[in-house]
Formats: structure tokens, C-alpha cells, sequence
């Protein structure tokens, strides 16, 4: 098995670095109670405080007293090995069809299509993801733009629907106030 692209990227935190993996690499969200070998040795002798599978990679924080230029290289590497190993990722919880969809919505909001919204002054929630459908929350300048239905269809829909085929409904809203107004309604196009 080849290796499996990574990278690291700081956050807001000095004890946590998330690590942008690609889509799918770990079949596991959420916080993770076992990983294969030495990142799983880093987890259970309390080097690393949490190990968290996102949508967008892996946020992996070190235990307070420990500091990155010292384990930055070995949980690199150690992360890198255990991508090789996608079976022996254990999270807290089961991942169902709706983790999944919320994990492909999520994706795609905090991407390039996320950044093009925001570069205009909007902003999307998720309300829910369920059975295949989403419902998303749109304010700023989206809740009241007449390309927004555009924007949803032709940069949110595509890219959520390649990361989540079984996507049957996308629905925006506008952001609540004395008029709520539904934006955008997308059901599964049919083949014709």
C-alpha cells in the first residue's frame, strides 16, 4: 500500500495540529480510542491528550507539558504509518449514514466552496443531515443575494454530492427573522 498524502497545519491551539488527510483515508469520525501501532502507543501512554477524525483531517493535540518540536516528527510519522492501517482505527461511537452525510457537508463548507461564500460577505450552516437530506442556514449577505440559489446548486450540490452520493435533498433557508423564506430546494435528479 502506498503512502497516504499528508500535511500539517497549526491551529489557534499550540498543543493541537491538524493534519489535512485526504477524504476517507480513516473510515472512522469523531475522537478516536485506539489507533494502529505507535500513534496508538502515543494515545493509551498519554503523550497525546486527544486523536480526532474531521471531515477535513485530523486534529491531533498533545498532552499539556509536551511541546511539537519535540514529538512533531514521531506523531508525523506515526500518523503516516497508521493511515496505512485503516482497520485498526477505533472511534467512540459507531459512524452511520448520517455522520457521513454531515461529514461531506461539513467538507464542503469549510472548502473552497465555503471560502467563495464567505468571500462575499455570507455564511452556511448546517440545520441537519438526515436520510439524505440537508438543510442549511444561509445569513449574511446569502440571505437575501438572488444568485444564491446558484452558488448552492452549482458550488455546494456537485461538491457535496461526490463526497456523499446518497445526498437526495439540499435545502437553504434564509436566516430566521420575521419572514422565513426557503432559498433553494434540490432533489436527486433523475436520469432521463
Amino acid at each position: 500500500m502506498s503512502a497516504v498524502p499528508l500535511h500539517a497545519e497549526a491551529t489557534a491551539d499550540p498543543q493541537t495540529v491538524h493534519w489535512v488527510v485526504p477524504s476517507g483515508s480513516v473510515q472512522v469520525l469523531g475522537e478516536v480510542v485506539a489507533a494502529p501501532g505507535d500513534l496508538g502507543g502515543l494515545l493509551a501512554d498519554g503523550t497525546l491528550r486527544t486523536v480526532t477524525v474531521r471531515a477535513t483531517g485530523i486534529d491531533i493535540v498533545l498532552a499539556d507539558g509536551c511541546a511539537w518540536r519535540e514529538y512533531g516528527a514521531r506523531v508525523g510519522a506515526s500518523l503516516a504509518q497508521a493511515l496505512l492501517e485503516p482497520a485498526g482505527w477505533r472511534a467512540q461511537r459507531e459512524v452511520g449514514a448520517d455522520d457521513e452525510l454531515r461529514a461531506a457537508v461539513d467538507e464542503v463548507l469549510e472548502g473552497p466552496a465555503g471560502d467563495y461564500i464567505r468571500s462575499h460577505g455570507g455564511y452556511a450552516e448546517v440545520i441537519s443531515a438526515h436520510d439524505g437530506r440537508v438543510e442549511l442556514r444561509l445569513s449574511g449577505t446569502c440571505s437575501h443575494c438572488p444568485a444564491a440559489g446558484i452558488t448552492l446548486h452549482e458550488r455546494l450540490e456537485g461538491e457535496i454530492r461526490a463526497l456523499a452520493p446518497g445526498l437526495r435533498e439540499l435545502t437553504a433557508h434564509e436566516t430566521p427573522g420575521a419572514r422565513e423564506r426557503v432559498l433553494l430546494s434540490i432533489g436527486r435528479r433523475r436520469a432521463g
